[in-house]
């Protein structure tokens, strides 16, 4: 699970740098740089501010930051990558 990787991602999308993203939702842009090379996890209030501000619930960022690797079960993993395309869709 990589909840960094899709901030960036959302981030890097939506136009903003990390200082602009950071001032924001009120915290320095280290922790956010911390939080999207994936050294430092958010906190929850952080991360429900971040998913304000890019129109996400927090469902929606946590479904998107599965990756591959976090699915064991072959048959799971099939049908991860099967719906994968679609989630990112959804929620991206």
């Amino acid at each position: 699970m990589n909840i960094g990787r899709v901030i960036k991602g959302l981030r890097i999308e939506s136009g903003l740098t990390q200082i602009e993203l950071a001032g924001k939702i009120g915290m320095a842009q280290t922790s956010l740089s911390q939080i999207e090379s994936g050294h430092k996890k958010p906190h929850e209030r952080n991360l429900k501010l971040i998913c304000k501000s890019f129109g996400i619930s927090l469902a929606g960022i946590y479904i998107l930051s599965i990756e591959e690797s976090d699915i064991h079960d072959k048959n799971k993993k099939e049908l991860y990558l099967l719906i994968k395309p679609t989630l990112a869709k959804i929620f991206g």
